[in-house]
């Protein structure tokens, strides 16, 4: 069982998020973004990367895993899908 941070939160840690969204407001990087921010494809990003995921289907694939009832169901539903 966890008792310290995991290690997603241990890296987001080290990105200053003030700083973050002073250089995404001086670059517009949210300027024409309809659903998701800057910093949240940077955590979806970041995700892939830590996790190991090679494609964009892949980083949507393990975050509904994430977010599904039970990790038996996640496994399950990945083995399908292979």
């Amino acid at each position: 069982m966890n008792i310290g941070k995991y290690i997603f939160a241990q890296v987001i840690d080290f990105i200053p998020r003030y700083q973050f969204d002073k250089l995404v407001k001086k670059y517009k990087g949210d300027w024409h973004a309809k659903d998701s921010s800057c910093y949240n494809q940077l955590l979806h990003l970041l995700f892939g990367q830590i996790t190991g995921c090679v494609s964009i289907r892949d980083i949507t694939k393990d975050l509904a895993c994430i977010k599904s009832v039970s990790s038996n169901q996640c496994i399950q539903t990945q083995r399908l899908l292979r």
